[in-house]
């Protein structure tokens, strides 16, 4: 089962059984790689704001190439409304799992985030 610590903000996760422990595991995994081409889209905003108030960089002569700065804009959402998807189904299979003190708490967060 499921055991809160640090008031809410943490797990116990000797507490959580095996099958648990991978749908954790495997739903914050795939949330980390879901937001993977964001980091990307906001590495390259900051590099043209860089190049912008700085003056003109010498690409040429490094590895990174202008044209391998931009990613397909729906490729980036395919990944990111998949692995998101995922993620969640993850997280949903381990939730049905847990008692009703983890279903309160969960209820409760998830509507003050909606508020």
């Amino acid at each position: 089962m499921y055991e809160f610590t640090h008031r809410g903000a943490g797990v116990n996760w000797a507490a959580l059984d095996q099958k648990s422990r991978r749908l954790v595991s495997g739903s914050m995994a795939s949330a980390v790689v879901a937001v993977m081409p964001l980091f990307k889209w906001t590495a390259d905003a900051a590099r043209r704001v860089g190049i912008e108030f700085q003056g003109a960089m010498p690409i040429e002569g490094t590895a990174v190439s202008t044209s391998s700065l931009y990613l397909p804009a729906a490729w980036v959402v395919a990944w990111v409304i998949g692995f998101a998807a995922l993620s969640g189904m993850l997280w949903w299979r381990m939730s049905i799992r847990q008692d009703e003190l983890f279903h309160r708490v969960q209820n409760w967060s998830l509507g003050m985030s909606g508020a």
